[in-house]
């Protein structure tokens, strides 16, 4: 039983998480949508690592339209992109822009937090991957 634990906590361990907002300087002529919001982090993907990093898996788990805010998902190993992307990207549409990221985290890390581990544990859990 042990084993099964361990393998499925390798399959959650392998995505992370990320609350953003998008700001513009000045207020956007166009309706940012769901769909939208998602090509614009694409395009900042795409733009500082190229297409093999835009292709790896990406969702956007929550959008608020009204705020731009949004929790995305994406694997752990491009989350350093990702994020790298997010910060340094600039402009959409000619307008000056910049994404704010709040949090990042992992289910591992929810999943301990929530059961009452310490992070000792956490760190046990990890090397055991």
């Amino acid at each position: 039983m042990v084993g099964k634990k361990k393998t499925k906590m390798k399959k959650i361990n392998n995505l992370s998480y990320l609350r953003v907002s998008l700001e513009f300087e000045e207020p956007t002529k166009c309706e940012i949508t769901r769909d939208l919001f998602s090509y614009i982090i694409t395009s900042a993907v795409t733009t500082l690592h190229g297409e093999v990093t835009a292709a790896e898996p990406l969702d956007i788990l929550e959008f608020n339209q009204e705020t731009l805010q949004a929790t995305i998902s994406c694997n752990r190993q491009s989350l350093e992109k990702v994020w790298s992307a997010l910060t340094l990207y600039g402009s959409f549409n000619e307008q000056r822009c910049l994404f704010h990221i709040s949090q990042t985290f992992s289910p591992i890390t929810e999943q301990v937090n929530h059961e009452g581990h310490d992070i000792q544990d956490i760190h046990d859990l990890q090397e055991s991957n």
